[in-house]
């Protein structure tokens, strides 16, 4: 990091959610318990296991960012460019996340939208009733709702609620900001253009070539495309 930005960027802290289960085993020479992760692939897609890891990151975020509420809550007297005091109130900015994290920062099913209650077949809808994603309506939503009801008519992931739902002036779904080197340049031209420039050359060039020359073919257009 002091290779980077100081004046921009803080690092708050390193997430270390657990990929496995927790054992405990007693350590006769500390007289204490000591706690482990085994990560064995078999829990991957366990449920309850998963909803422990998802409420995990959320109270982890509310912990690390817990020491801003009292200035989130009560008025600070603060010097601001014009040179005048002013009365500020701080609150949490944009949260810039790729599309993954969004849904699992919005507590939201993947294919569903995490500022709207846009159906995830029909994301472009420009029906009037729809309305925004708020911590009172998922809260509303998971207190009537049974849990089927919950994922399939509404994309809410139940039982789980935001680390932004406990702090004044922040709203995750407000706060969501696109991540545009991963979701757009990257996603745009990594995943795309060249998947399909491969594609291309292995229908067309490639039946008639060995294996060897064809990717020292496409080497060569890398390369020749860098250097222009």
């Amino acid at each position: 990091m002091h290779q980077g930005h100081p004046d921009g960027v803080s690092l708050l802290g390193f997430l270390s959610i657990p990929k496995g289960i927790i054992n405990i085993s007693f350590d006769s020479r500390y007289s204490n318990a000591l706690y482990y992760i085994i990560a064995e692939q078999n829990y991957a897609n366990d449920p309850e296991f998963r909803k422990f890891r998802h409420h995990l990151f959320h109270t982890t975020l509310e912990a690390i960012l817990e020491i801003f509420k009292p200035v989130m809550e009560e008025p600070e007297v603060v010097k601001c460019p014009d040179g005048h005091l002013h009365r500020a109130v701080y609150g949490l900015g944009p949260y810039i996340a790729d599309y993954p994290e969004q849904c699992l920062l919005s507590c939201i099913v993947q294919g569903w939208c995490p500022k709207c209650l846009a159906h995830g077949l029909n994301l472009d809808s420009d029906d009037p009733q729809l309305v925004c994603c708020c911590h009172e309506l998922s809260r509303a939503f998971i207190q009537s709702l049974t849990i089927k009801e919950l994922w399939n008519d509404y994309g809410i992931v139940d039982g789980i609620l935001p680390f932004t739902a406990n702090f004044p002036h922040a709203d995750i779904h407000e706060l969501i900001a696109p991540d545009i080197l991963h979701q757009l340049i990257k996603g745009t031209f990594k995943d795309h253009l060249v998947t399909w420039i491969e594609k291309y050359f292995e229908i067309t060039l490639a039946k008639g070539l060995q294996k060897r020359k064809w990717q020292k073919l496409i080497i060569g257009a890398i390369i020749y495309f860098d250097s222009s």
